[in-house]
């Protein structure tokens, strides 16, 4: 997450770039603008890495602008609503003040992946913590000894997870899944290894479908083909190995280790592809939405009770 002195000064050398005269006061945050025409404008810049309906809101008496890694569809659509600007870092500015106006797309600046020392989701038992919030939502997650029991973790372990995701804005004070900030970080981070295989896999406890015939049997608005590849992610290294050697038959199956054995918790709907269980519908979603185009439309689509993104 980029300081707000230096989002600031980031807003600065764009707007700059494109003509604007703009000044910025890097200690507070703050940024200056100054249109042609004599318009000017003081504005609170808000710093974070997935943008979320709760920044929609105005400090003392400036105007807000949201600068983000990430700002969904959903969240654009609130922010437009309610007049706060905005700088999806992918590559979309929209500054509203007075008579000025612009809605463009711009160069996008791809942040550098965090290293472990600050990526608050780095380590097995903070996935496990991520997953577990996320399919909690919106109840909050089990107390600290019940889920290091369920994770397999030590409960300062699991303190210290929640903890680092409290800090980082994607777990709330009350240990709720921060929505739409903490799916779209796991998201985000998530990139399986996957392995192609001939045949298909035996289904076995462990080993639980995702991709886009899970999610058309879990009711995602998309049309597959019963040709496509099964996607299956399995819980550890022994139901990975146990999946290889059991592989049969016709057809081609990708495989993938998951992030933490959570991800293969199956106390949902009792879908399946193939016979195997399907994953939990927030897994299935996170694992589409790393697609940025077909991905993203889709889970945007989704209809879902309480859905976390």
């Amino acid at each position: 997450m980029t300081r707000p002195q230096d989002a600031a000064a980031e807003v600065a050398a764009l707007l700059q770039r494109w003509g604007h005269v703009a000044v910025s006061d890097g200690t507070h945050g703050m940024v200056v603008l100054r249109f042609a025409g004599g318009h000017e404008t003081t504005m609170s810049i808000e710093s974070v890495t997935t943008a979320t309906p709760e920044h929609a809101r105005l400090f003392e008496d400036n105007a807000l602008m949201v600068v983000a890694d990430r700002i969904p569809e959903r969240v654009r659509r609130i922010y437009n609503d309610e007049g706060v600007s905005w700088w999806d870092r992918r590559g979309h500015l929209r500054l509203t003040s007075g008579p000025v106006f612009i809605d463009a797309d711009v160069p996008a600046e791809p942040r550098p992946r965090s290293s472990a020392a600050t990526n608050p989701l780095a380590g097995v038992v903070v996935a496990g913590v991520s997953i577990t919030a996320l399919s909690a939502f919106p109840n909050p997650i089990p107390g600290v000894r019940e889920l290091a029991r369920k994770l397999d973790a030590s409960p300062g372990g699991v303190s210290l997870a929640a903890k680092r995701l409290i800090d980082a804005g994607l777990l709330t004070m009350d240990r709720v899944a921060a929505q739409p900030g903490l799916f779209w970080a796991v998201s985000d981070q998530w990139r399986p290894d996957w392995n192609t295989i001939e045949g298909t896999p035996t289904p076995a406890e462990g080993l639980v479908a995702v991709g886009s015939l899970a999610a058309a049997e879990l009711g995602a608005p998309l049309a597959v083909t019963r040709d496509a590849p099964i996607e299956l992610l399995a819980a550890d290294r022994a139901a990975y190995r146990r999946a290889l050697r059991s592989s049969a038959g016709h057809g081609t199956t990708r495989i993938a280790l998951a992030p933490t054995p959570a991800v293969c918790d199956v106390h949902g709907p009792e879908a399946t592809v193939d016979g195997h269980r399907c994953a939990r519908p927030v897994v299935v979603a996170a694992l589409l939405a790393t697609d940025p185009g077909r991905g993203a439309e889709i889970i945007e689509d989704w209809e879902m009770v309480d859905r976390a993104w």
